[in-house]
């Protein structure tokens, strides 16, 4: 993950390209057995490794977004967030800000501080 947010295009191409080659065979076979022994069955697994593996490249890619110069600044997510109202957005005013700023305040201290 880590290579894919120090390299903005390669995240944003690995989230359309579908990797090949036996590296590739054994990660999948790896995380379908780990699903397996937790219960899961193999249809149920495969569709989960796919959105394991989506996530952990979206999350990437947003990551070395954020590590940009021009990113658009945490504060801004925060204030529109704050401005849910209770009346429309019950859940959202429960859940908080933190709910959906907790990831990418650990992602800013990685790369370039959201907060300045």
């Amino acid at each position: 993950m880590q290579l894919l947010a120090s390299q903005p295009a390669l995240a944003q191409a690995a989230l359309v390209t579908w990797p090949e080659g036996p590296h590739y065979l054994d990660l999948l076979e790896l995380l379908l057995r780990a699903l397996h022994d937790l219960g899961l069955d193999a249809s149920t697994a495969g569709r989960a490794v796919d959105l394991l593996l989506q996530f952990a490249t979206a999350s990437a890619v947003e990551r070395a977004a954020h590590a940009s110069a021009d990113a658009q600044e945490l504060s801004d997510l925060e204030s529109t967030l704050v401005s849910a109202r209770p009346e429309r957005h019950p859940l959202l005013v429960e859940a908080g800000t933190t709910a959906f700023t907790t990831v990418l305040r650990g992602n800013a201290t990685r790369g370039r501080s959201m907060s300045s």
